[in-house]
């Protein structure tokens, strides 16, 4: 089973954590059939890629938290949550998943999970393991799939809202142009986010004007903390 997410540092939309589980004698077959970092691939690319590793899995299913429960609860819980949950939902021999921690902290994230699922677990977790492992690279590939839908049934609603990530230029502008209508951020929007009280400070105080928008510093989407 390979396990990680897509949308942990985006201000716009849910975080997705996905699960894929395949035969342990293909596992290598996934890298042949173009499984990698999601991040290294276009969108297009991976929808392609991903018809392509459905061929040889056993299963795949996906967790979205949606951007209210982000608000409610640290991302941290909330990941650790929605593994726990994919754990239980299928057994696998060997479980390999991307850790969103610092490496002192992945230790601890482990042994959290083992908790919440509650018995010991053939886990095999570390830093960018997407890179590293094929299988967590087809389950990073699902879980950007799932929420590039997510997004696009978002813009199908409101208009060009980017992808979702603070440092897009789009979001920015979308988030602004909003908020200056409306008074408020949609429900898509993750309310706490730093960057979402950035620019509605800013309106408030009549400070923000398109040419000139406050400086901001886009949050490392495998942190530990939420951008808050």
């Amino acid at each position: 089973m390979g396990l990680d997410e897509a949308g942990r540092g985006s201000v716009i939309g849910p975080m997705v954590v996905a699960g894929l589980w395949v035969p342990a004698d293909q596992a290598e077959v996934l890298a042949e059939l173009g499984a990698r970092d999601s991040k290294a691939l276009s969108r297009e690319a991976r929808a392609q890629v991903f018809d392509r590793l459905r061929q040889v899995a056993l299963h795949w299913d996906v967790v979205r938290v949606p951007p209210e429960q982000i608000d409610e609860e640290s991302l941290t819980h909330l990941e650790l949550e929605a593994l726990a949950a994919l754990i239980r939902a299928r057994p696998a021999d060997r479980i390999f998943l991307d850790v969103p921690t610092p490496p002192r902290g992945i230790g601890p994230f482990l042994q959290a999970l083992e908790r919440r699922v509650g018995r010991p677990l053939p886990l095999v977790g570390e830093n960018r393991a997407d890179q590293t492992y094929p299988l967590v690279g087809a389950a990073s590939i699902l879980a950007k799939v799932t929420r590039d839908q997510e997004l696009e049934a978002i813009r199908a609603v409101y208009g060009d809202v980017g992808w979702g990530y603070p440092g897009e230029p789009q979001v920015r502008r979308f988030l602004t142009n909003w908020y200056r209508r409306e008074g408020r951020f949609p429900p898509v929007v993750r309310q706490r986010w730093r960057t979402v009280q950035e620019i509605a400070a800013a309106l408030d105080q009549g400070s923000l004007f398109p040419e000139a928008d406050p400086p901001h510093s886009n949050p490392k989407p495998r942190a530990a903390s939420a951008e808050r």
